[in-house]
């Protein structure tokens, strides 16, 4: 269920709810978020400058590892993230 507007499936929709009703980020706060190469992912960078995004892409990639498209590689359950270097985290 895409929006024909903005592009956004329902639960892009609902983070992005949940973002702004919840976390209220400012404009320079760091947001994580663990998708890089949707249209969401785009919004949020455009609208949050200190917008991380990542994709997980193979199992033999250190995290944090840089593609040469420039897509981040991280592993949800093996970040290379430092502790507290986030405000949110979608």
């Amino acid at each position: 269920m895409v929006c024909l507007h903005c592009l956004q499936r329902n639960r892009q929709r609902a983070a992005y709810h949940l973002l702004l009703q919840e976390a209220r980020p400012g404009r320079d706060a760091s947001i994580y978020i663990t998708e890089q190469v949707t249209p969401f992912y785009g919004m949020l960078k455009q609208r949050y400058t200190n917008t991380l995004g990542s994709e997980y892409l193979d199992a033999d990639l250190p995290a944090g590892h840089i593609s040469r498209d420039g897509i981040r590689h991280e592993d949800l359950c093996a970040l290379s993230l430092e502790s507290a270097s986030c405000d949110v985290v979608l």
